[in-house]
């Protein structure tokens, strides 16, 4: 990736999300077009002001060179373009009551 290419600003889509918890940071993918994948951490999204990220988001972002990984990385996340349509707040799926449990059928065998 040459200097010129780490400036611009791309557009890619999130690939996956793992959001923050109390004991590790929020991270995740973001696939550029031509398939490459580019690690983005919540520090990112803090930096912008985005509060978070969610899988399909169509992100603008410019990206650098990690110097010490030597592996590309979101430098400045700059707006989410496209939202999912799932974009609406993340809700559990209902619990399906459990099937009754049925006696176990007699077996007959052969006079």
């Amino acid at each position: 990736m040459s200097e010129q290419q780490q400036n611009q600003k791309l557009v890619g889509t999130v690939k996956f999300w793992a959001h923050p918890k109390p004991d590790r940071n929020g991270f995740g993918f973001i696939v550029m077009a031509d398939g490459v994948e580019v690690y983005c951490h919540q520090s990112r999204l803090t930096r912008a002001k985005i509060d978070r990220l969610r899988t399909g988001n169509v992100v603008r972002f410019t990206t650098r060179i990690n110097p010490n990984t030597g592996k590309i990385e979101v430098d400045q996340l700059i707006e989410i373009v496209e939202p999912t349509a799932s974009a609406a707040p993340e809700t559990k799926p209902a619990l399906q009551p459990a099937a009754p449990k049925l006696p176990p059928t007699p077996v007959q065998f052969g006079d």
